[in-house]
């Protein structure tokens, strides 16, 4: 009896198929999909029929036919200080493409182009390059000499009072302090490329000592510095405060250096420096000093026996900057003897002809 029901079941199925038996799908109402298409399943067990099969139809990242949120992954890298990734363009979500952590080479990350942090090589060489050409603009400047009725201010175009302060008895320190401050912005330069030398958000305290040959100037001096490398707004910025013991005497020099600078060219655009310096025996007396540069247009003002209505106008403002990260600033324990040498013998050569 069971053969015969065997044999009367195959040749059923064997019947159905030949005759073309198919199964009628009942699709589900809620969709089904995956991050491409949407689709209704077949309510069949067994059955992998798909509904409606279509492509998501997107609008902010979410589907307008079947509701699901599909990531859409912007083109441009987020970063942190460790690792690089896609956001996806939804409002909400968190989700991100292609996270993984920076590889540096040459200053920058080869995936997203990221600066490396830990390098400063090349913002340490902007560095020098505008100095060096702040200082040589300074050294071509043509010899100032004493103009005007009461002695004061420079050879070239003299600001209004209405801008500086009221002009004072003038003398012949002028030219001294052109090229005093020109020393000290090559002394920058060649001080910021010393392996010894750090690029810190602090203030930096920087030591040095000089003889020239003849044995008939020495000077040795402790300066605080303070920096701003600003690429976004073409602008580097720098402040000095130093007390220097030159021979017997004490001075405190107080530099602010405002440099406009085209990154692109690598090129100085224009520059602001602004100087006080004054005697530790009479520190309301002393010498003021200011010269701008925009776009090859020169503009200069000196005063001598600057007293403290002078001082608070050239560096009242720039002294506070520097104040401000004094508490926090770091020792570099480093000898630029060599460097203030060079900076110097540079502008004084008459210092090696003994």
């Amino acid at each position: 009896m069971k053969k015969i029901f065997l044999i009367f079941t195959c040749v059923c199925l064997i019947l159905c198929a030949f005759a073309g038996c198919t199964h009628t799908c009942t699709f589900k109402q809620e969709w089904s999909s995956d991050d491409t298409h949407h689709w209704h399943d077949c309510t069949g067990a067994y059955c992998t029929e798909k509904g409606s099969y279509n492509a998501h139809t997107l609008v902010d990242t979410v589907c307008s036919v079947c509701n699901k949120h599909v990531c859409d992954f912007k083109s441009e890298w987020t970063t942190d200080d460790e690792n690089h990734w896609h956001d996806c363009k939804g409002a909400n979500c968190t989700l991100k493409n292609s996270l993984g952590a920076h590889t540096f080479e040459n200053g920058a990350c080869t995936t997203c182009s990221i600066p490396d942090p830990s390098n400063t090589t090349a913002q340490l060489l902007t560095y020098q390059t505008a100095c060096n050409n702040v200082a040589n603009y300074m050294l071509n400047i043509d010899s100032p000499s004493q103009t005007g009725a009461n002695g004061s201010g420079l050879s070239l175009t003299p600001l209004t009072a209405s801008v500086e302060p009221p002009h004072v008895e003038g003398s012949q320190a002028a030219p001294t302090m052109v090229k005093g401050v020109a020393t000290y912005v090559k002394l920058l330069a060649d001080m910021l490329v010393n392996p010894s030398f750090v690029l810190t958000d602090k203030a930096v305290i920087v030591n040095a000592s000089f003889s020239s040959p003849d044995l008939t100037y020495s000077e040795t001096f402790s300066a605080y510095l303070a920096y701003k490398f600003d690429e976004e707004n073409n602008k580097i910025m720098m402040n000095w405060d130093v007390t220097s013991q030159m021979n017997s005497g004490t001075m405190n020099i107080l530099m602010y250096l405002d440099i406009d600078y085209n990154f692109e060219q690598g090129e100085v655009v224009g520059f602001h420096i602004k100087s006080v310096q004054k005697p530790a025996s009479n520190p309301n007396s002393g010498n003021a000093f200011s010269v701008k540069c925009i776009e090859g247009v020169v503009t200069a003002f000196f005063t001598n026996g600057a007293g403290l209505e002078t001082y608070a106008y050239y560096f009242e403002n720039e002294q506070e900057q520097i104040d401000a990260k004094k508490p926090t600033a770091i020792d570099l324990n480093a000898d630029f003897s060599t460097e203030y040498a060079t900076a110097m013998l540079t502008m004084n050569p008459q210092w090696q002809t003994n």
